[in-house]
């Protein structure tokens, strides 16, 4: 009925529900702000990471750009610390062998003034010697054969020993650059010098020490060495393409295939596998493989031969005189001449050859009849 008071359990339903809405909105509201802010965040913290991965990578590129033009610029600027180095132990161990050298002087000089002493003592005693008193009392003596021989012989022999002693003085400070003792490289240099003979195919090498030989593979060693650190990075090594460079550098011309098979004898694998690369030892013994030192006492003309694209004369390869002032241009004619000559020189060899050949069948037909 309109205007009769409501029922009370029908105004608290009512305002319950209106509480309920009222609830419910207040709680969609929260949650969509709550959600919305959520979803700002993890779309700022996106945005955050990815800036700061572009700025790491950015840095690292730089990084690495300007760590490549300081190796660049170093390689191009680096001096060689080695022979800083050498010359500072040299003057340390000349220092100490002046001290040595002279208090062995010292000592020498404290024996003769005791041997000079007893010496007095003695001819105070007993008086001077026969040969003494003629010195001095009787005439001249002359200069005989035999004094001048045992003279003679006698300044050789102190003049080649302070040779032979300067040389091994000067092979020691040497072989100190190679290895920590002159006895550790003289085991390597024998090591060394024993594989590249077995290479070429001699079973018992024997091997003699000489000191201008160590001293001329030692001067090749180190220049190979400084070649091979122009042309690779420190601590880097050398790939396929690179080796002719090396080579050239070194002012040695063989040919392609020449190093690359002496190259899969030392490191006994494929050189011409993709990806390969050859350490600074590996290069170095290939290089002494092909221009032998000379304690392998052989002969390069043996295991060498001349070719037209890789020509020897006397020799030396002729490439290293290609483009100098010292050799000629040769007109066609010349060379057509040096081409006929080379052809009726192996003709005529192969005929001579076929009639050995056939002389040798006629010698020994006539000694089976003459059997018979």
């Amino acid at each position: 009925m309109y205007g009769a008071p409501r029922d009370k359990d029908v105004e608290t339903e009512l305002c319950q529900r209106q509480k309920e809405a009222k609830a419910s909105v207040n709680i969609q509201q929260i949650f969509r702000h709550e959600v919305s802010g959520q979803y700002l965040d993890e779309v700022e913290r996106t945005e955050r990471e990815k800036k700061r991965e572009m700025q790491e990578a950015a840095i690292v590129m730089q990084r690495s750009y300007r760590i490549h033009l300081a190796r660049r610029k170093a390689i191009k600027t680096r001096q060689d610390f080695s022979a800083k180095m050498w010359q500072r132990d040299y003057i340390s161990i000349k220092a100490q062998k002046e001290r040595l050298r002279q208090d062995k002087l010292e000592e020498v000089l404290k024996q003769q003034a005791l041997q000079n002493k007893k010496a007095v003592m003695r001819l105070n005693r007993i008086g001077p010697h026969v040969d003494i008193w003629e010195l001095f009392h009787c005439e001249e003596r002359k200069i005989t054969k035999g004094m001048m021989k045992r003279a003679t012989l006698t300044i050789q022999k102190f003049i080649r020993g302070w040779i032979f002693r300067r040389m091994f003085r000067k092979v020691k400070e040497k072989a100190l650059q190679h290895a920590p003792s002159l006895k550790e490289f003289i085991d390597l240099y024998c090591q060394m010098v024993r594989r590249i003979v077995v290479r070429h195919k001699h079973k018992k090498p024997t091997i003699h020490l000489d000191l201008n030989e160590m001293e001329e593979f030692m001067d090749r060693k180190r220049m190979y060495e400084s070649k091979f650190d122009q042309l690779a990075y420190p601590g880097d090594d050398l790939e396929k393409h690179e080796l002719a460079a090396y080579f050239r550098e070194c002012g040695l011309y063989p040919a392609e295939r020449e190093y690359l098979d002496y190259l899969r004898m030392v490191i006994k694998k494929n050189p011409e596998k993709p990806g390969m690369r050859f350490k600074k030892d590996e290069v170095i013994e290939t290089t002494f493989t092909i221009y032998i030192p000379k304690a392998t006492n052989l002969k390069m003309e043996d295991f060498r031969k001349s070719t037209w694209m890789n020509p020897l004369v006397d020799g030396e390869e002729a490439k290293k005189y290609m483009l100098s002032d010292e050799v000629q241009e040769a007109t066609l004619t010349k060379a057509a001449e040096v081409v006929c000559s080379s052809i009726k020189y192996r003709k005529e060899s192969a005929q001579g050859e076929a009639r050995q050949l056939n002389d040798a069948a006629q010698v020994k037909g006539r000694t089976q009849q003459g059997y018979r």
